[in-house]
C-alpha cells in the first residue's frame, strides 16, 4: 500500500466508481429510516410529533419525486410539511440560511 499519493501510480487510463447511496444498492431506506430521521426527531426534540415527522420524513426523502434531496433542504420540506398540517414544529429559520 501506497503511503502517500505522490507514489500512487495509475495502472489503469479510466476509474470506475459506484455511489452506493441508493444507486448500486437501495442503502437510503435504511439509512433514513434508522439513522437519520430518528437522529433528526432526537437532535430537534420531535418526540411529541415523531411519528408524523417520521412519514413526513420518509415521503419527502424516500418516496416521492424528491427523493435524494439534499438532507437540509429535506429537513426544511419536511418541517413546512408539518406546518401546513398545524403541527406544532420548532423554530427552523436557522436551517434557511
Amino acid at each position: 500500500m501506497k503511503e502517500t499519493i505522490g507514489e500512487f501510480h495509475k495502472p489503469k487510463d479510466f476509474l470506475v466508481c459506484i455511489d452506493s447511496d441508493g444507486c448500486a444498492m437501495d442503502t437510503m431506506e435504511i439509512n433514513h429510516k434508522r439513522c437519520f430521521g430518528p437522529k433528526v426527531v432526537e437532535v430537534w426534540g420531535l418526540q411529541s410529533i415523531s411519528v408524523d415527522f417520521i412519514e413526513a420524513w420518509n415521503c419527502v426523502n424516500l418516496y416521492s419525486k424528491t427523493r435524494g434531496i439534499n438532507r437540509f433542504k429535506g429537513l426544511v420540506k419536511t418541517f413546512e410539511i408539518l406546518a401546513a398540517k398545524s403541527k406544532d414544529v420548532p423554530d427552523f429559520s436557522s436551517v434557511l440560511k
